[in-house]
């Protein structure tokens, strides 16, 4: 116990350090807008918003003690990954021993996706560390029989549903294992049949336990009035994934630490991950995966209660991809790559620990052991990418860009905006437009944030006809993009629409790949064939041409 919590702590303490280290992007921004909403259009806005309450409304006390700083806006997530890094140690502890408890601690810490959401203004923390909160005291609930621990899990998960949608597939799913007495062998423990005492209370528990959080969600869809909870959310997220082969490969780099961030942030046109790394990080989750099979089959398990908890948490991982595969597979695509998948993290965790747990098998021992330094390798070399890119510092570029027009003397009556990974320095523009709103084209079904224009969904075409166009006053418009992030082509279509409208593009201002265009109807020029952006080599070639 002390292992894990010296370890979590540690962890705590250097993710606390990346808190204030990168300004807030586009969906924190979303974050910022709902929390400081006031009471009654708080609650009106889980109409239209993709997560449920729980976590905003942490976020508003947070703000309410500390103020609207980015470090207070993530202090909730930080809050919760530690808690939960703890849970996961103890529980390591519990079904691995001393061994157990150190590797499990030390895979929720190195876990780059874990620390990564845990310095984030997104529920998505939130719900993984009760989800591993969760499985600890379901564990015990298992272990002691006591109704006590079985409320504190019911509620845990209850807690999970409210902090984001997903974490229902985990919740529900993993405490049904207690319905099926075969699971009391699977990992080679005694027959049910030896049991002492009987399994009545432990199915009565997997009920209550199961049951609360998928009828409150249910009761709470129905309060907010609408059965499509998401609606936007899952349009965009559908069209980026094609199918159930991504799918499988997204979520099984996620889940083993090892993607799909590698490609993220090369397609951020960041510093490149080394392909190596998700191979190694795919195989060393494998290998531990393995070795924790090989154990349970050398007489790792003692009683039906930690048998029954191991079989909780190959649920709790397996469950939640294997209906979205199947979804993926059967019905249409859906949204399966990191964020998502963090809720299974904790119970793939514990399970990868017990690889390399107290040993029984000289084989097990071994290929549990160069597995977990595989994985470990994998994780440090891509949290240090992770750590130099320009994904995880303040973004100068853009700083350096407002500088430079800051002596403009005409305000804008309205900035166009793609660049989510640059969004708090560009709220400076909401100062210079008249609305005190600036205008983000940003894929539809992100947010109802007021003032962004809804455009398609992402993999779709976008239509420059179906994009509104700002008041012609004579006032310059000004189309920011940044290249690399993937929202660049609605900067493009923006772009497109204001010289069909009649605005002209005057010079490009590019400072390190973040790009100003002044659209302007009074200087329009004659002779402006289409509107332009830089090009790789410093060129003007037509908007929406090239990456």
């Amino acid at each position: 116990m002390v292992i894990a919590l010296a370890v979590a702590l540690l962890g705590a303490l250097l993710r606390l350090g990346l808190i204030d280290l990168q300004e807030l992007w586009l969906d924190e921004a979303c974050t910022a807008h709902f929390a400081t909403l006031p009471w009654p259009e708080f609650w009106a806005s889980f109409a239209h918003e993709s997560h449920p309450p729980l976590y905003y409304a942490a976020v508003r006390g947070s703000i309410a003690l500390f103020g609207l700083e980015p470090w207070a806006l993530r202090l909730p997530s930080w809050i919760a990954a530690t808690l939960g890094s703890v849970a996961i140690g103890l529980l390591g502890a519990r079904l691995g021993g001393l061994r157990g408890a150190l590797t499990a601690s030390v895979m929720a810490t190195l876990a780059p996706i874990a620390s990564y959401y845990a310095v984030e203004a997104r529920p998505y923390a939130m719900a993984a560390g009760l989800c591993a909160c969760f499985f600890a005291t379901w564990e015990a609930a298992l272990r002691t029989r006591r109704t006590g621990w079985t409320a504190l899990t019911a509620l845990l998960g209850l807690a999970a549903a409210m902090s984001h949608y997903y974490a229902m597939l985990v919740v529900c799913v993993a405490p049904l294992t207690a319905l099926v007495p075969i699971l009391d062998r699977r990992w080679g423990g005694p027959s049910p049949r030896e049991a002492d005492p009987p399994r009545t209370r432990p199915v009565a528990a997997a009920l209550l336990v199961a049951l609360l959080p998928a009828v409150a969600t249910v009761a709470w869809i129905a309060f907010v009035g609408t059965a499509d909870v998401g609606a936007g959310s899952k349009q965009w997220l559908v069209a980026a994934f094609p199918g159930a082969a991504a799918a499988i490969r997204d979520s099984l780099l996620s889940l083993a630490g090892a993607g799909p961030y590698p490609e993220y942030l090369g397609a951020l046109g960041l510093l490149p991950v080394p392909t190596w790394v998700a191979p190694l990080g795919s195989l060393g989750a494998a290998g531990l995966f393995l070795s924790a099979v090989i154990r349970s089959r050398d007489g790792g398990m003692a009683t039906p209660s930690s048998a029954l908890g191991r079989s909780a948490l190959l649920a709790g991982w397996l469950g939640p991809l294997l209906i979205a595969i199947g979804f993926s597979a059967l019905v249409k695509p859906v949204f399966l790559a990191g964020r998502y998948e963090l809720v299974g993290l904790p119970a793939l965790m514990v399970l990868l620990s017990l690889g390399f747990s107290e040993p029984r098998s000289r084989l097990r021992d071994w290929l549990g052991g160069v597995s977990f330094a595989a994985w470990t390798l994998a994780q440090v070399a891509f949290t240090v990418v992770w750590l130099r890119s320009d994904f995880a510092r303040p973004t100068e570029a853009v700083h350096a860009l407002l500088q430079r027009v800051q002596t403009v003397d005409a305000p804008p009556v309205a900035a166009v905006h793609a660049v989510g990974f640059s969004y708090a320095p560009l709220a400076a523009l909401e100062k210079r437009t008249p609305t005190g709103t600036p205008v983000l084209a940003v894929p539809r079904g992100l947010t109802e944030h007021p003032g962004w224009w809804a455009t398609p969904p992402s993999g779709a075409p976008v239509d420059p006809t179906e994009l509104p166009v700002p008041p012609m006053d004579g006032r310059e418009v000004w189309v920011v993009r940044q290249r690399g992030d993937g929202l660049s082509r609605y900067a493009d279509a923006a772009g497109q629409r204001l010289f069909a409208a009649g605005y002209r593009p005057g010079v490009p201002i590019d400072i390190d790949g973040v790009v100003l265009v002044r659209f302007s109807a009074a200087d329009a020029s004659p002779d402006s064939g289409a509107p332009t952006r830089p090009g790789r080599a410093g060129s003007l070639v037509p908007l929406g041409a090239g990456p």
